[in-house]
């Protein structure tokens, strides 16, 4: 006996087997349980990390866990700073935040060193570790592991 396979079963097939649940990675440091699918996409890379995403904007939103940040829609942050980032101060010809911690934001925080809401040139900004109103070794160690993030202009 031949088996007939008209073209609505073979339709049907595929859509079993397209929405069988899909399990994410777990396990580690880092957790991934759960995603979705979206229209479009692209690679963002910062530092050691890489994430390819989506914009398709159905899941816009913000996601956070730690010290990590993860902002949905339509590439937040590109067209402007939407998160500040810790260490940066401000740009080679500007004071305002340029989205990345470099040369010119650590003279600008080396000229706050040792200083202290008391003093005329105090900017709370510099006072990293939040811990005690003082520019101090501990603000210094929190600069450091800033140095070279963000996204270069």
């Amino acid at each position: 006996m031949k088996a007939i396979i008209h073209n609505g079963s073979i339709g049907l097939i595929a859509i079993c087997l397209l929405t069988l649940p899909a399990l994410g990675q777990t396990g580690g440091q880092y957790e991934l349980s759960w995603s979705t699918i979206d229209g479009g996409g692209g690679t963002s890379v910062g530092g050691s990390y890489t994430l390819t995403g989506t914009i398709g904007q159905p899941n816009a939103g913000s996601a956070s866990g730690g010290i990590y940040e993860l902002l949905g829609g339509f590439w937040p942050g590109v067209s402007g700073i939407t998160t500040p980032i810790i260490g940066d101060f401000c740009g080679a010809n500007s004071d305002q935040p340029d989205g990345y911690v470099d040369y010119w934001d650590l003279l600008y925080f080396a000229q706050r060193w040792h200083t202290d809401p008391g003093d005329t040139n105090w900017d709370p900004r510099c006072d990293l570790d939040k811990e005690d109103s003082y520019v101090d070794y501990w603000d210094l160690l929190v600069f450091a592991q800033q140095w070279h993030k963000g996204v270069k202009p």
